[in-house]
């Protein structure tokens, strides 16, 4: 026994048995990690074209049959059984801006499958998100823009545009309206000012409204429009599409009149040949159907709105009103919307 133990023969042997599982190990690493980042690389690449084309087609669009694809292509790629498993494709929208789609997989180890403690299979996932611009849209400046010049209070009209989504988010309210009112340009007032502007280019979504501000009593003093001083009314049509026409918030006050004209020439009051409604203290009309191309709006102001609170002997008081909605007429041709850019889809992560 004390001859076996001090017997140093074959120490290479077991030395090398010892030194092989790191080694092994090593290799096996490397050769499985090399190839994970193949498959990781192939699968990614994919992604970003599925999401896309995927994309290109927009939230209403059929997904299905590219994401079917990338599954397809993955698969013959790397095969479905020792290449690739458990194989799993999803997507989603967030809005109608960004569009993701999430691939994972697992890839079976090579070498390190027999190693103690070493996993069986390797996790790879990626993902892709692309983000959406829809096409943007010119508005024609107002055809007509009349406002009444013997009116004793200062009158302005502005155009901007209007993202409902944006208004009702995070629970709506006066300051997230604020917030949906973009590119806010003043167009004409009752003063004879001259405005040199270009109309808003409202996106997908978006809505071009308009905004009356009413200085009253203050025409002829120039100094008193932006002045805090000044009693100063601001009312926002913050247009949305329902039912298939315009609708108009206006702080829920009925100052504006609306109708779609067949032509340009109807867009005049009834005793000039028109068909706009004319007279005092009456009910505005308000059109049922939306801005068609070819055809024109209508768009008839009454500057002091019915129902405030206070005296209304004559004009110098702040509740009286004749109710002509007359005071500012806008006509501007329905939006025949030349599309700026086509929608355009990009990679953003």
């Amino acid at each position: 026994m004390r001859q076996f133990l001090r017997d140093r023969s074959g120490n290479f042997a077991v030395m090398f048995a010892l030194a092989s599982v790191p080694v092994i190990g090593a290799a096996g690493v490397a050769a499985d990690y090399s190839r994970a980042l193949n498959v990781r690389s192939f699968m990614q690449a994919q992604t970003d074209a599925a999401a896309l084309a995927a994309g290109q087609l927009g939230p209403t669009g059929d997904e299905q049959p590219h994401l079917t694809y990338l599954r397809n292509v993955t698969y013959q790629r790397f095969g479905k059984d020792q290449g690739i498993t458990a194989l799993s494709v999803s997507s989603s929208w967030a809005g109608a801006v960004d569009y993701r789609i999430d691939m994972y997989g697992k890839m079976p180890v090579s070498l390190l499958g027999g190693v103690p403690g070493f996993p069986s299979h390797v996790d790879i996932s990626v993902s892709s998100t692309v983000r959406i611009a829809e096409p943007r849209y010119v508005y024609k400046a107002p055809t007509v823009s009349e406002l009444d010049n013997e009116a004793g209070d200062y009158n302005r009209i502005y155009v901007y545009c209007f993202s409902p989504e944006v208004a009702k988010a995070n629970g709506g309210g006066a300051a997230q309206r604020e917030k949906a009112r973009s590119e806010m340009v003043a167009i004409a007032d009752n003063a004879g000012t001259k405005y040199t502007y270009q109309m808003p280019r409202c996106d997908a979504g978006q809505h071009l409204s308009f905004r009356l501000m009413n200085v009253r009593l203050v025409r002829t003093q120039p100094n008193m429009w932006e002045s805090r001083n000044a009693q100063r009314f601001d009312y926002y049509t913050d247009t949305e599409i329902k039912n298939g026409a315009e609708a108009h918030h206006l702080g829920g006050w009925s100052v504006l009149e609306t109708v779609v004209c067949n032509s340009l020439k109807d867009c005049k009051p009834k005793s000039q040949g028109g068909i706009i409604p004319e007279g005092k203290n009456r009910v505005p009309q308000q059109a049922s159907t939306s801005c068609s191309p070819g055809k024109y709006m209508y768009y008839g102001w009454e500057d002091r709105p019915p129902g405030m609170a206070g005296p209304s002997k004559d004009w110098t008081d702040i509740a009286w009103t004749d109710k002509d909605y007359d005071d500012i007429r806008i006509v501007i041709a329905c939006p025949e919307l030349e599309a700026v850019d086509e929608r355009s889809v990009r990679l953003v992560k």
